[in-house]
């Protein structure tokens, strides 16, 4: 705008004249903006070209706006954790007015266009795809509140920016999924589960919390074996059907069969009655599907079988998951897969060490370091554990009569006898000759003692080549009878003699 003042009227020549010159000018501002225009997306072009990360490009850009624009200062942000977050900023800042800036952001990126506040503060959005990312914040001198850059170029600026940041985080993502393929060598399975889904909730936008699970085969229901923002001890016992799994991803069934994310919102779809007629089991252990703004739920497949279930969630946003969310999760798909080919071929290996051939029970390494991880759980969470240690009675007889043979297979019919009576939970395994021991978790002393007579009770009942088999035991408790490994076995020992002696 111009304004000229005088006490004469203008004559109608003179009204033209001032037409004119509007005219003229607004013809040399445009061309002045339009050269700032192309100028500016081709200094953006060619030094994001040349960034390395995601900070340095959004390090480059906000020089480049400045710069460009004649801006005091410049602020980039990423929408992180819901809360904006800092990727880049050129110039100084009012400290005083961080809580504005930040809530002037947030409008941003749910905004269409340029705000424009009146102490010379723009914020716009970063590209135009939905839900947005990014969003700058731009100050100019408040003596000369508008740079003469049109809302376009500013918008037009957003969206050579966007594609960069997004190559990055994609970037980012492929070479975290390197990172867990090289690590997979060397970290447990356990770990490896953790590991992938902390980078699924870190590197897929909108995500705030997760759950990884998991099965062997097609014929077993899935189990829990990571979490991030639950409690895994408390999901861990719940085994899923795949029936209800289905449930949970919806009627799409060939996008279950592909691998396909599916992405449900609160504000469309009702997420709690979804997670009711699904698995109503888990729903207090969870904290209640109604805490779940937005789920993304992806299937990893095996070799044409779904194997794992990706899930990752946003407590504070229906709108979290968009399109850039389903792509970056299907990213996680087929090195998930790979990686869980890769741990289930390594187990095997690692559980063929852990196992006794005869009896196909765990064998004595094996109940060492289930003995000693739940003695550590015991203590960390300030519940009881109980151990039992079993020794046949009579099983010198079979084999002096019968022979070796005999005596194995007397072995095995005592290990198929005592898989019914400890519970999966626990760790029953082959301790040595004809002594058998189990790790009796979340088990009280009386709890434990009700085990052992249910264990003599099978036993009394078994005989092979016509000589009767039985059993003495001793069972130890933590922490009424200790808290140390070698303690308690000892205990128990000296039970178990007295048992058989007795």
């Amino acid at each position: 705008t111009f304004e000229i003042q005088r006490e004469e009227p203008f004559t109608v020549e003179e009204r033209r004249l001032l037409a004119h010159v509007s005219s003229s000018l607004e013809e040399f501002v445009t061309e002045l903006s339009e050269r700032l225009e192309t100028r500016l997306q081709a200094a953006l072009s060619s030094t994001l070209a040349a960034s390395d990360d995601l900070e340095d490009a959004a390090e480059r850009a906000v020089r480049t706006l400045r710069a460009h624009l004649r801006a005091e200062a410049v602020m980039l942000v990423i929408d992180d954790d819901a809360r904006p977050r800092v990727l880049a900023t050129e110039g100084r800042w009012d400290r005083f007015a961080a809580e504005r800036h930040q809530a002037l952001l947030r409008e941003a990126l749910r905004s269409e266009g340029v705000l424009h506040h009146g102490d010379a503060l723009l914020a716009l959005p970063v590209g135009e795809v939905k839900p947005v990312r990014y969003a700058l914040l731009l100050r100019f001198s408040e003596a000369i509140p508008y740079p003469g850059a049109h809302r376009s170029t500013l918008l037009q600026s957003s969206r050579v920016i966007r594609p960069h940041l997004d190559g990055h985080r994609y970037a980012a993502a492929l070479a975290e999924l390197l990172r867990l393929h090289e690590a997979s060598e060397d970290v447990a399975t356990q770990e490896l589960y953790q590991r992938v889904l902390d980078a699924a909730i870190r590197l897929v936008p909108g995500s705030e919390s997760g759950s990884l699970l998991v099965r062997r085969h097609r014929h077993e229901p899935f189990e829990f074996r990571a979490v991030r923002g639950y409690d895994l001890e408390r999901l861990a016992p719940h085994k899923l059907p795949v029936e209800e799994l289905e449930v949970w991803y919806g009627p799409d069934k060939a996008g279950w069969r592909r691998g396909r994310a599916r992405v449900a919102r609160a504000d469309v779809h009702d997420i709690e009655k979804l997670g009711q007629a699904a698995s109503p089991q888990i729903a207090e252990a969870i904290g209640g599907y109604g805490r779940i703004e937005a789920n993304l739920c992806m299937p990893v497949l095996h070799e044409g079988e779904v194997l794992a279930v990706l899930n990752l969630e946003s407590a504070t946003d229906a709108g979290a998951f968009g399109r850039d969310s389903v792509e970056l999760s299907h990213l996680f798909g087929p090195t998930l897969a790979s990686l869980l080919h890769r741990q289930h071929v390594r187990d095997l290996l690692m559980n063929a060490a852990l196992t006794d051939e005869l009896t196909g029970l765990k064998n004595r390494r094996a109940f060492d370091e289930a003995l000693v991880r739940e003695l550590a759980r015991r203590e960390r969470l300030g519940t009881q554990m109980s151990l039992m240690l079993m020794d046949l009675t009579g099983f010198k007889a079979v084999n002096d009569a019968h022979g070796h043979a005999a005596g194995d297979k007397a072995l095995a019919a005592v290990a198929d006898a005592l898989r019914p009576v400890i519970r999966q939970t626990d760790v029953l395994s082959r301790w040595g000759g004809d002594e058998f021991a189990a790790v009796l978790i979340d088990n009280s002393a009386s709890e434990a003692q009700e085990t052992a007579d249910r264990v003599r009770e099978v036993i009394s009942g078994l005989a092979v080549g016509g000589e009767r088999l039985g059993i003495a035991i001793g069972v130890a408790t933590a922490p009424d009878d200790g808290v140390d490994a070698g303690e308690l076995l000892d205990l128990a020992d000296e039970r178990m003699y007295a048992e058989k002696q007795a």
